[in-house]
């Protein structure tokens, strides 16, 4: 009866052994783990790694203090499993954990297989709570290789970084001497630019200045059309009945039957055409001449005093007459061969010394010629209004 009450209570004493050694074994892997996760802090946070380690050493002091309790308890521990290993040899009692039913098992080789693989299990668990002691007590070791781990990991990216500083300066000096090389280039076609543009200001303004010079002298030589004539004699009387005037010019003025005069005066220094007289008798210091067209003879009669004259006959000398163009009631050599009779002198050619330009239909060119030379031009509608009366173009 004695030897059953004792054989429970060991098994009772075993039972708690390897249920106490489980539970300090998984609390030590757990309080571990914590310890790990402490200690290294968040990996993509250098600050909180700093914050973990401080942490880190406050609990391995805690752990430093549980680690003196559980040894005392693995002392103890291990006395009552000697005391209950010798209880259990003493009774030949061996646990056997290949039959769930009914592990106790006594005596037999088969008994002793069975011990010893219990003895190896608890070996085991006792080598592993070794180890993990041996973690515990000892954190500064096991803390020096993630330290340097750590360490090495930020060395190699502080050079990873430190390299591509470099070849970003590199970069960035290469950029740089582009930069100023493009700069001098601009700089050189900016002068370029700047000389081409002041040259070609300077002759454009020149241009300008001499076209404008131009625009003057074209103003100043507008081409003069024949809007008056000088007088070439004057009325010494106007005959009764009013049809024929005697004229102060004759035969020595070069003067001759059929030339027509153009009557005019002027009234307050303006110009005022009164009509055409005709002569018809010439003496050697006069001339009768009849009055073929009358401006207003009421109001405006021709009378004595007024002035005479055609643009193509001169007293004194013959004017110098140029034909240009086309013309539509004559043809050049009519007008000519008219000119010549009156006394004119017709050459082809625009120059200087010229008196008159017949203009005709397309005779710009010559027009403009006339304008440089300052020539009178007249009309075709104008010239034949100084036709006399016996003049016969041929045919």
């Amino acid at each position: 009866m004695h030897r059953r009450a004792s054989f429970h209570s060991t098994l009772g004493a075993l039972i708690v052994l390897i249920i106490g050694t489980l539970l300090f074994g998984v609390l030590a892997y757990v309080r571990y783990s914590d310890n790990e996760m402490e200690r290294r802090g968040s990996p993509n946070d250098p600050a909180s790694q700093g914050q973990a380690l401080v942490a880190f050493e406050n609990n391995v002091q805690e752990l430093e203090r549980d680690v003196v309790g559980l040894q005392r308890r693995v002392t103890d521990l291990r006395e009552e499993m000697n005391h209950i290993d010798l209880e259990l040899a003493a009774n030949r009692l061996l646990y056997d954990n290949s039959n769930p039913a009914n592990p106790w098992i006594m005596g037999s080789e088969g008994e002793k297989t069975a011990w010893v693989r219990t003895r190896e299990t608890v070996n085991f668990n006792l080598e592993l709570l070794k180890s993990q002691q041996n973690q515990i007590e000892n954190p500064g070791k096991n803390l020096m290789r993630p330290l340097e781990d750590l360490i090495r990991e930020f060395q190699n990216e502080l050079h990873e970084v430190m390299q591509q500083i470099t070849d970003a300066d590199a970069k960035l000096e290469e950029d740089r001497d582009k930069l100023l090389t493009k700069l001098d280039d601009l700089e050189d076609a900016k002068d370029t630019a700047q000389e081409r543009f002041a040259t070609t200001k300077s002759e454009l303004l020149t241009r300008k200045s001499q076209l404008e010079s131009r625009i003057r002298e074209l103003l100043e030589l507008r081409l003069t059309w024949l809007d008056e004539i000088k007088p070439d004699g004057k009325i010494l009387e106007r005959e009764l009945g009013g049809h024929y005037v005697i004229l102060d010019i004759g035969s020595r003025d070069r003067v001759f039957n059929g030339l027509r005069l153009e009557v005019f005066q002027y009234v307050k220094g303006r110009y005022v055409p009164k009509g055409f007289a005709e002569v018809i008798d010439t003496d050697v210091a006069m001339a009768t001449a009849r009055i073929v067209a009358e401006e207003d003879g009421r109001r405006n009669p021709i009378t004595k005093g007024d002035m005479v004259g055609n643009p193509i006959f001169d007293t004194q000398e013959s004017p110098v007459v140029v034909l240009a163009g086309e013309f539509k009631r004559y043809n050049k050599g009519d007008l000519s061969d008219f000119l010549s009779r009156t006394g004119a002198t017709v050459i082809k050619e625009l120059g200087p010394g010229v008196d008159y330009l017949i203009a005709g239909d397309r005779s710009e060119p010559d027009q403009d010629r006339a304008r440089e030379y300052r020539v009178t031009a007249m009309t075709e509608d104008q010239l034949i209004r100084y036709l006399h009366a016996g003049f016969m173009p041929k045919q």
